[in-house]
């Protein structure tokens, strides 16, 4: 049910609004008509006659202010549009000058040689411990428009952030913070921190890498001394097969010494000069044998030599560089060429799995970045860049 209020309120509100009529001036608007209807809703009775008078005269007079601002503001719209690039690279400028280790006085001094005057520093609203150095930037149009810049200060006195908001803009210009022109001061040391921190985790994995991959060399060659030790070469002779002995020949014995089959024998060789006085303790291979040879087995080989010196000089360097014991087809054979990569690719995992067991054991854990920088690592170790 709907109150219809008593017959005697109904009579004070038509007495009421009957002397409004009255009071109220023969030209009035449709908008002062409606500022008297919001204005009679928020004071019905007739007692509070003084009071919607004034609900009705600041009504008005707010209503005509915003309405000469916005026509002054409508007229000012070329001036802003130009205007806007100057504010804008005002800001950036400022944005761009601050220092994070800088204290608000030194910011102060700073922004006001860009901006044209001194800031003031206050307690924050929102957090007595902190500082706000304020500051804005007006535009030189007839508006309201502005920039208003805070830079924050925490209780040690280290900057926070610098932010910039667009007050009272122009239609079309966005309002609020501009995270363009802003600089979150906490954000970048937390992330140098971060930096410093990966930087420095960089460097003990790359040192630990460095020590895993020498140690593994230490062991490779280790084993490789031991296996070519497995090959005893014997009864070697040197013969010119032309009389100026420019096309040689070394004949010699191998024996195979270990307890395991061997199928490929590489060789290293010289002719050492009359000032060498010994043979160099690592030699390039220059032939490769294929060959089969059970344990205690020998077998008689031979080197050709071309364009050795014309003379009879006998000395020659002769030495075992490598031996196979490991049966694979060559890359001439028809699948020599994918045996070989299945080969490389499993020793190749093989030393990828022993560096990272390795520095596991010295870090205590490996994370996705560690493993990115050893694949890295050994990506450059295999495959070096020319120089």
């Amino acid at each position: 049910m709907i109150d219809l209020g008593s017959p005697s309120q109904n009579a004070g509100r038509q007495l009421w609004f009957a002397l409004a009529l009255l009071l109220a001036p023969a030209s009035a608007s449709a908008g002062s008509a409606d500022i008297e209807h919001r204005c009679t809703a928020r004071y019905p009775n007739v007692w509070q006659y003084f009071a919607w008078k004034d609900c009705v005269k600041t009504a008005t007079q707010e209503e005509r202010e915003e309405s000469l601002k916005r026509q002054r503001e409508e007229a000012a719209r070329p001036c802003l549009a130009a205007d806007i690039s100057r504010m804008e690279g005002l800001a950036a400028k400022a944005s761009g000058a601050v220092k994070s280790e800088w204290s608000l006085e030194e910011a102060q001094a700073a922004l006001s040689l860009i901006i044209g005057y001194q800031g003031t520093i206050e307690v924050a609203s929102d957090n007595i411990k902190e500082r706000v150095l304020v500051h804005s930037i007006s535009t030189k149009c007839d508006a309201s428009f502005y920039f208003l810049i805070n830079l924050r200060a925490d209780q040690d006195q280290r900057l926070r952030w610098f932010r910039i908001w667009a007050e009272d803009p122009p239609s079309g210009y966005s309002a609020g913070r501009h995270q363009e022109f802003s600089v979150e001061f906490e954000e970048q040391r937390q992330q140098e921190r971060y930096r410093a921190e990966a930087a420095k985790r960089e460097e003990i994995l790359q040192a630990a890498i460095n020590a895993e991959m020498a140690k593994q060399e230490r062991e490779r060659e280790e084993a490789r001394q031991m296996t070519l030790r497995s090959v005893k070469i014997s009864d070697v002779k040197m013969k010119c097969l032309l009389g100026n002995c420019s096309i040689r020949s070394l004949d010699f014995l191998v024996t195979n010494v270990s307890q395991e089959p061997i199928n490929e024998i590489s060789f290293g060789w010289m002719l050492p000069s009359s000032q060498m006085k010994a043979c160099p303790s690592k030699l390039a291979i220059k032939e490769t044998k294929r060959l089969l040879l059970q344990p205690g087995e020998k077998t008689p080989l031979s080197i050709s030599i071309l364009n050795a010196p014309e003379n009879n000089d006998g000395r020659y360097c002769l030495s075992v560089t490598n031996v196979d014991k490991n049966v694979f087809p060559t890359a001439s054979d028809p699948i020599g060429d994918d045996v070989a990569a299945a080969k490389a690719a499993f020793v190749a995992i093989q030393r990828r799995n022993k560096i990272i067991a390795g520095i596991a054991s010295k870090l205590g854990r490996i994370t996705p970045e560690d493993l990115d920088i050893i694949d890295r690592r050994l990506a450059e170790t295999d495959n070096p860049r020319e120089k």
